[in-house]
């Protein structure tokens, strides 16, 4: 494995194993950061809360998108090529032969409206 440290519990000093330089320096954020803003106030060790979290991100759906998920969708609908975006549309049920979609701002307009139909009623 290459770009390799050693990593070890702070409160410790033990050796907990090998890990890549980033997930090295990811991992001493993540303990850094809950000690900062959550330990105090916590319930759970940091340990649980991450695997709450985990389960959280992996399994709470509400089907509801949000507006700010929506630009971020539109925006990287945006930066596909023509060819893609129009596949995606087809794919979403767009007629794209009826509707205008001759450029990518009428293409990423029709996209949006398609991702956000009846998303917010």
């Amino acid at each position: 494995m290459h770009d390799t440290v050693v990593d070890h519990c702070h409160a410790s000093g033990e050796v907990r194993g090998v890990l890549h330089r980033q997930s090295n320096a990811f991992l001493g954020k993540v303990e850094n950061a809950w000690k900062r803003y959550a330990c105090r106030s916590a319930d759970v060790s940091l340990p649980e809360a991450l695997r709450r979290m985990a389960d959280w991100i992996e399994f709470s759906r509400t089907g509801l998108l949000h507006p700010v998920g929506a630009t971020q969708l539109q925006k990287r609908f945006k930066q596909k090529k023509n060819q893609e975006q129009l596949e995606i549309l087809l794919d979403l049920g767009v007629d794209v032969v009826s509707m205008n979609a001759s450029n990518s701002d009428k293409r990423s307009k029709l996209y949006r409206k398609q991702i956000t139909k009846n998303k917010y009623d």
